[in-house]
């Protein structure tokens, strides 16, 4: 049975809460946690400090849940409208981003706290180093996340439309593609 327009809009529309919740828990608890660290830094209350760093990990876990949510949401929203996003160059880019630069990074910080920062508490040594490294890090995905988190919100709520522009001769004409 063929779904009505209405229904798959429904559908898209419920996906899509999910898709901004996952943007929440993704950007916002492990980066509010992140400040704290860094506020605790500037205060050089290192007990504080090192506290947060060991707790950090949650908060890392629920960025990862975040993701995931968008992950499969966005698999949802696509489904409910039938593949046809699949479509629009403003979701390619989206997808783009995603895998050159979201998904990278989440694997360098899960490598880097399940691994690095987490070896270095249990056994005492290299904290400082592996905090460091940690610390360099998230310069460098702040940096990027500052540059392509708003690139991929322009995309996704202005869906903006590819326009080519052919000149033949002295007369420029204004193509639409709609892939």
């Amino acid at each position: 049975m063929e779904d009505t327009q209405k229904e798959k809009v429904f559908r898209y529309g419920f996906f899509k809460l999910f898709h901004l919740i996952g943007v929440v828990l993704w950007l916002g608890p492990s980066t509010g946690a992140y400040y704290m660290i860094i506020f605790s830094m500037v205060d050089e209350q290192r007990s504080i400090e090192l506290w947060l760093r060991q707790h950090y990990i949650s908060f890392v876990h629920f960025e990862l849940l975040g993701l995931f949510l968008i992950i499969a949401s966005g698999l949802l929203m696509i489904l409910a409208m039938q593949g046809a996003l699949l479509r629009q160059w403003w979701l390619k880019m989206k997808i783009y981003i995603a895998g050159i630069i979201f998904i990278p990074l989440e694997a360098i910080q899960l490598y880097l706290y399940h691994v690095r920062i987490n070896k270095a508490f249990k056994t005492g040594m290299g904290i400082r180093e592996a905090t460091a490294l940690f610390d360099w890090f998230s310069v460098v995905a702040i940096v990027l996340l500052t540059l392509t988190v708003p690139a991929i919100f322009v995309l996704g709520v202005f869906k903006p439309e590819k326009k080519r522009t052919a000149v033949i001769g002295e007369n420029a004409e204004s193509i639409s593609n709609k892939e």
